[in-house]
């Protein structure tokens, strides 16, 4: 079962890390972060991904997308580090799963793993739960600039 840590990243922070600006920030929790992957999350508040009380099946993709980009900024952040790179695309989205919907007022947990880096193409798995419920799952392409 996916569980949240002491934070290294909190709300307020958050935007030190990412490119994207309120209203599409998506993530807004740090738990842990490494060469080999992270965990980040998002405590669902009304926003622009939301309908009829429930976070979207393309704010969770967003979100799953953003925990990545979360990862590297926060990386790239770090004393002694190069960023793991200036800005990522996604060149991909394989076996995309959604199985359910969090509601608003949830807290979504959602793991990165690096599966495979090679230059400029990184392959992703990314899954998000809540309250050890899995809601997707996917695995993410991602072109980034060096």
């Amino acid at each position: 079962m996916l569980t949240s840590t002491a934070p290294l990243v909190e709300a307020a922070a958050i935007t030190r890390y990412i490119p994207h600006r309120p209203p599409f920030v998506l993530v807004d929790t740090l738990y842990s972060c490494g060469v080999d992957g992270a965990v980040a999350g998002f405590h669902v508040t009304d926003n622009p991904m939301v309908f009829n009380g429930l976070f979207t099946e393309a704010g969770l993709i967003e979100h799953m997308a953003q925990s990545v980009a979360l990862r590297a900024g926060w990386l790239g952040s770090q004393p002694g580090q190069a960023a793991a790179f200036s800005m990522g695309y996604i060149a991909g989205i394989k076996n995309a799963r959604i199985y359910q919907l969090a509601p608003v007022g949830a807290t979504i947990l959602t793991r990165v793993r690096i599966l495979i880096n090679l230059g400029n193409m990184v392959l992703i798995d990314v899954d998000s739960h809540v309250g050890g419920q899995l809601l997707a799952e996917c695995q993410l392409q991602l072109f980034h600039e060096s």
